[in-house]
């Protein structure tokens, strides 16, 4: 989707070393996008480093051996993709989106496609993503547990 910004994981990409793998998940919303994504990282000579996994249906594999999710979206809400990711302790890299200053710490934003390649280079971020999952009140039981009391709420 253009709302995922597609094209600054190719920016971040060409500035990765090449030690460094792109797995893409994810079907191609509209078909312009997939020509433009594959003919961009050929031109841009990532095709050996840029994988497009197309739908992916176990994502409990898929994550597998992965260190970061990065996510370039120019509007999110709370997104799961950040969560799951984080869970599995996969550190986030995330575009600085209006209100993402507010749901998650600074050590995870960048602003630029450079910032964001330096974060993933230099292994910025001290701490496990999973802790920051648990504290923010994010895992099943605080969600069940507020469910709870909104429908206890509903019955009086």
């Amino acid at each position: 989707s253009h709302k995922k910004s597609p094209e600054m994981v190719l920016q971040i990409a060409s500035l990765l070393s090449s030690d460094y793998r792109i797995h893409w998940a994810g079907a191609f919303q509209d078909p312009r996008y997939e020509v433009y994504l594959k003919h961009m990282a050929k031109a841009m000579g990532l095709e050996g480093t840029v994988k497009f996994h197309g739908h992916v249906a176990d994502m409990n594999e898929f994550w597998k051996g992965k260190n970061y999710l990065l996510q370039t979206s120019v509007h999110e809400g709370h997104s799961l993709a950040i969560t799951e990711a984080m869970a599995r302790n996969i550190r986030p890299v995330i575009h600085n989106y209006y209100g993402a200053d507010r749901q998650y710490p600074d050590e995870m934003l960048f602003n630029t496609a450079s910032e964001a390649a330096l974060m993933i280079e230099a292994a910025h971020w001290h701490g496990f993503p999973r802790d920051y999952v648990r504290n923010s009140g994010w895992t099943l039981q605080d969600q069940a547990a507020r469910i709870h009391e909104v429908i206890l709420g509903v019955k009086r």
